[in-house]
């Protein structure tokens, strides 16, 4: 069977974007590493069906056989209580995780919290709705400094190298002058003193 890794590239994008997620939070939810997530998105076509796709579907929410489905262009399965948020055998799906590494998402699905899991929901994604926003400033941070960086690994441009050489000539001939001046200065102090 041909797989449409670009159907199914769009709706995982689709998905985690829905839900909110950076493509590093998805891999953690997932347990697989962030390169996993942005190969299913598309940035490499697999040559056999992922291993990864059925974890990429329960950190999704999605029902199992949801990712298979997509890619062979049929329905996929309707979403389900359990791809809701229902208890499994694994634990919760959804955001709620009291199994995650992160300690912030662990201590949200487990602590006390008035309101109940709706509420936990939204507070967890708040949080990663903020890890995500201070990723993108650290990686539109570094990018800048790279940037820069490249920019300075290639000397001067033309311009600046050209007003460059004209500075140093000016600061050559303030030199000269100042060497004139101090030869005057001094004949004239040496003639003085001779007449004296």
């Amino acid at each position: 069977m041909a797989y449409d890794y670009e159907r199914l590239a769009r709706a995982i994008r689709d998905a985690r974007s829905r839900l909110r997620l950076s493509q590093e939070a998805l891999a953690e939810r997932a347990g697989v590493y962030v390169s996993t997530v942005q190969n299913l998105e598309g940035r490499r076509t697999p040559k056999q069906w992922p291993t990864s796709a059925g974890a990429i579907e329960a950190a999704l929410g999605k029902p199992e056989g949801w990712a298979r489905a997509v890619a062979e262009g049929r329905e996929p399965p309707a979403d389900t209580q359990a791809a809701q948020g229902a208890v499994t055998g694994r634990g919760r799906r959804g955001l709620i995780d009291p199994d995650s590494p992160d300690p912030v998402i662990r201590e949200l699905s487990t602590g006390p919290v008035a309101g109940g899991d709706e509420f936990r929901e939204q507070l967890i994604r708040l949080y990663l709705d903020d890890v995500a926003e201070g990723e993108r400033r650290m990686r539109e941070r570094a990018a800048a400094r790279a940037l820069r960086l490249a920019a300075a690994s290639l000397g001067p441009s033309a311009a600046e190298a050209e007003e460059q050489r004209k500075l140093d000539r000016l600061e050559e001939i303030e030199r000269e002058i100042e060497a004139e001046d101090k030869a005057k200065n001094s004949d004239m102090t040496g003639g003085s003193r001779e007449l004296a």
